[in-house]
């Protein structure tokens, strides 16, 4: 238990550290080719070492959740050049959401034994 606790507190410092240490890196770039790349390179290190720890149903939640907010992301960037108004952009929003809600919950009941799986029923 005092490992666990060592871990749990070490990780709470160590996040708002991080934070910190990206802001101080968006704020004064380093590289004028590469303004923000130092920070999206830490974001994405740290993301990866997360992801990594995530299996089955979490991982798949993950990946839905990720893929809603890069292209929410898009859609909010896209109204700088009209692409918000663009129907098929919010029919596609919508459709990747739904597959990816689906797709996570059909491994969830597969995975717990409690729905079924099969395209027969078993």
């Amino acid at each position: 238990m005092r490992e666990l606790t060592k871990s749990i507190l070490s990780f709470s410092w160590a996040i708002p550290l991080f934070g910190l240490k990206q802001l101080v890196n968006i704020a004064l770039p380093q590289d004028a080719s590469r303004p923000w790349g130092k920070a999206e390179d830490a974001f994405d290190a740290v993301t990866g070492a997360a992801q990594r720890q995530l299996d089955g149903v979490w991982a798949s939640t993950w990946k839905t959740g990720d893929q809603l907010q890069r292209q929410a992301v898009d859609l909010a960037f896209g109204a700088f050049s009209g692409d918000i108004w663009n129907p098929n952009r919010w029919l596609q929003l919508t459709s990747d959401v739904m597959q990816g809600g689906v797709g996570a919950v059909r491994q969830a009941a597969g995975g717990c034994g409690c729905g079924k799986t099969g395209s027969d029923g078993r």
